[in-house]
């Protein structure tokens, strides 16, 4: 039987060495078979594992090993180097204001962080600029006008602030409590559509329904609430859209799809905001 192994190191004051080697079966065992998921007749894709969770799986994995967590941040830190930087010299005064308000809305630096971090975890890294209906660069994350669909099935960030997650599509969770995440989902929806509210108060409802949220989907036990950036409230959003979906499309007698203009009256509200 020939040894696979990942490493060789010398044993400290014996004349020998250890190979290490590594079951990746049996670190992502899977209990079901990973199939494409089906967007429609034309399109399918191959989900990373059977719930769509593994690059998380892998970053969970990471975090739980200081050592390796604090190599890891090393080696992206070691391929940050200055990071990324940008200059208006040459350009007009509008492009400079442009790039300015961009900035206002677009982390550069924890953008770049982590790619470098992808590129250590993974071996690779994707990049993706997004244009909004008018083909116009929109800010990445805080608003969601550039979703040509909503999700189909749910995917979340397996761990926030440190609290994990619970499953993503809900397996082991009281009804009690989806109906509260849905109820505050809603809330959501209603707040962003609204017309009569200011600036001012639509973000302090918004910071309240989400550290809301944040209760049931990442529990913990002491109540401390926890706030959200934007980029997790957009995690937080497109788990419970996809969550809908998947019940939707599993017991369409129960559940009823939400229609899409609907779904989607925060993110034009923002974008006329």
């Amino acid at each position: 039987m020939d040894l696979l192994f990942s490493s060789v190191e010398n044993i400290p004051g014996v004349r020998g060495r250890a190979a290490f080697t590594v079951n990746s079966q049996a670190v992502f065992k899977e209990d079901i078979d990973t199939l494409p998921t089906v967007i429609d007749s034309k399109l399918s894709y191959m989900p990373w594992g059977a719930d769509n969770q593994m690059p998380y799986d892998i970053i969970d994995l990471i975090e739980k090993d200081e050592t390796l967590a604090t190599c890891q941040l090393f080696n992206a830190e070691v391929c940050y180097r200055s990071g990324l930087q940008y200059d208006c010299a040459e350009t007009s005064a509008a492009v400079a204001d442009a790039v300015d308000e961009f900035l206002l809305s677009n982390d550069l630096p924890a953008y770049f962080l982590g790619v470098c971090q992808n590129f250590k975890h993974f071996g690779f890294a994707v990049s993706v600029i997004i244009l909004n209906a008018d083909g116009t660069l929109a800010a990445l994350l805080p608003h969601l006008d550039w979703l040509t669909a909503m999700p189909t099935v749910p995917v979340r960030l397996s761990r926030i602030n440190r609290r994990e997650a619970v499953a993503a599509d809900f397996q082991g969770v009281a009804f009690g409590d989806y109906i509260v995440a849905d109820n505050l989902y809603q809330g959501y929806l209603h707040t962003q559509a609204s017309r009569e509210l200011s600036v001012e108060s639509r973000e302090k409802i918004t910071k309240e329904i989400f550290e809301q949220l944040t209760a049931v989907l990442y529990p913990a036990l002491n109540s401390q609430p926890m706030t959200l950036n934007d980029e997790e409230r957009v995690s937080v959003f497109y788990w419970l859209a996809g969550l809908k979906a998947l019940f939707a499309a599993k017991w369409p007698d129960f559940f009823t799809p939400l229609a899409t203009d609907e779904q989607r009256q925060f993110a034009d509200h923002e974008t006329d905001a």
